[in-house]
């Protein structure tokens, strides 16, 4: 998103491999609208396309990888 590491501020809730950004900000700013921007283009969407579609459909981006379960309890 063209912002400096250290200057994004965001808060997690969740538990292990499955939290979600609730908060992802810079200088204030809220920076969600641009990462959504960002998810529409075809270049950036291939390249984690399983969390932004995550994100598009409730809300949020997730921090959790693919192929990750977030509870030993769902490995089988």
């Amino acid at each position: 998103m063209e912002v400096p590491y250290k200057e994004l501020e965001w808060e997690c809730a969740g538990i292990n491999h499955m939290s979600w950004f609730t908060k992802l900000t810079h200088n204030g700013k809220d920076m969600y609208p641009k990462l959504r921007k960002k998810a529409q283009d075809p270049e950036i969407y291939r390249k984690d396309p399983v969390r932004f579609e995550m994100m598009l459909q409730f809300g949020y981006f997730v921090t959790s990888q693919v192929g990750i379960s977030p509870n030993t309890f769902f490995s089988g």
